[in-house]
């Protein structure tokens, strides 16, 4: 794990909600039209805020959805 990998783990872990029993969210990247391209990612994290940072600290360079089962809970654009 890298440096900021272990950083941003150390910070979530003294985040509120931590120790819950965690979930599994699927990151999708979207091509310009908005459209899903290619197989998700999957991030598992306790509480819907955690899975947006840990989605965030991805830093990709295109435009996400992060879908908790059926529900939508974020659209991540770009990082600039």
């Amino acid at each position: 794990m890298s440096a900021c990998g272990l950083a941003f783990w150390r910070k979530m872990a003294h985040s509120p909600g931590w120790g819950k029993a965690l979930s599994d969210y699927k990151l999708y990247a979207l091509d310009g039209a908005g459209q899903i391209a290619g197989a998700p990612e999957l991030i598992a994290a306790p509480t819907d805020r955690q899975a947006i940072a840990a989605a965030r600290e991805l830093n990709r360079r295109h435009a996400m959805e992060l879908w908790h089962g059926v529900r939508l809970v974020s659209r991540i654009e770009p990082a600039r």
